[in-house]
């Protein structure tokens, strides 16, 4: 925080909360939280997306479905957007949300398991997670670092998006992610696996 400083953006990245929330209290300014891909995320004493005066929440990267998100006001604020939703879709996303939301903990369950499994899949390429796994932790991907093999990310990134899988690099750092979405299956991610094992042995690794 410098002296120009208006706000602050907190982003909870991929799942990982931002643990020193109340401190950032102490500044005085308004605080907005970045809570897109971590729906079921936590952190104690409940945190996230309740300190800020703003949260920003996405539903596709936890839902099937394509569109929508949410914006929480913590203050005394009225904000009405809804009449710059299309009421078709309002209602698709409601639908949606609805059905889903019952499941929180199936979902919570089956992306645990989908993330240990690719981790036990990649270690063996000399790949290892990125962020260190806990309960409060809802992991949005799988990121895995690629410091010990001497891989070429953008490349990397084009040969997995050739073969059908959404993914990108983590800019800054020798690090990458695919998805844990708790719609796949073990026969998704042995494909993962495949696609990543064929770049190394093509890239003579």
């Amino acid at each position: 925080v410098v002296p120009e400083t208006k706000v602050i953006l907190v982003n909870h990245e991929f799942g990982y909360p931002y643990t020193d929330l109340h401190k950032l209290k102490e500044y005085n300014l308004p605080i907005i939280e970045d809570c897109a891909c971590s729906f079921f995320s936590n952190y104690e004493p409940n945190q996230i997306g309740n300190t800020g005066d703003f949260a920003i929440y996405s539903f596709p990267k936890m839902f099937p479905v394509q569109i929508g998100g949410l914006l929480v006001s913590n203050i005394e604020t009225v904000i009405d957007l809804f009449d710059q939703i299309d009421e078709t879709k309002l209602r698709h996303i409601k639908n949606v949300l609805s059905h889903y939301i019952g499941s929180k903990d199936e979902i919570i369950e089956k992306r645990f398991y989908n993330y240990n499994y690719l981790n036990n899949k990649f270690e063996p390429l000399g790949l290892t997670e990125r962020f260190a796994q806990n309960g409060d932790s809802i992991p949005a991907v799988y990121m895995f670092k690629t410091e010990k093999q001497p891989i070429d990310l953008p490349e990397l990134k084009k040969f997995f998006y050739a073969h059908g899988v959404q993914c990108s690099v983590f800019y800054g750092e020798e690090a990458f992610f695919i998805p844990v979405h708790q719609a796949l299956d073990e026969h998704d991610m042995d494909y993962f696996f495949e696609v990543m094992k064929a770049f190394i042995t093509n890239q003579g690794i």
